[in-house]
């Protein structure tokens, strides 16, 4: 799996299993900054998971997302409508 800045870079989505760790508010479809460990910004993304749900799938295989919380199915963000800086 790429690391999550390579992934981001080369215009894929990131997925929980590239988490580390969510900070702040925020609810499914917000807006949010998207940072590598050291605080650079990487992008900002729509969000799949409100807050909640993305502390509980930090870290979490695809497969592993819908018995979790209970879904369907996994989500991602949408990577066309990632703006990047």
């Amino acid at each position: 799996m790429p690391a999550p800045s390579g992934a981001l870079l080369s215009g894929k989505s990131l997925l929980p299993a590239g988490v580390t760790r969510v900070e702040g508010a925020f609810e499914r479809g917000d807006a949010v900054v998207i940072r590598a460990a050291d605080g650079r910004e990487l992008g900002r993304g729509l969000v799949a998971y409100a807050q909640a749900d993305a502390a509980r799938i930090i870290g979490k295989k695809s497969g592993e997302i819908a018995a979790i919380l209970g879904l369907d199915g996994p989500r991602r963000a949408d990577r066309t409508a990632t703006t990047w800086c």
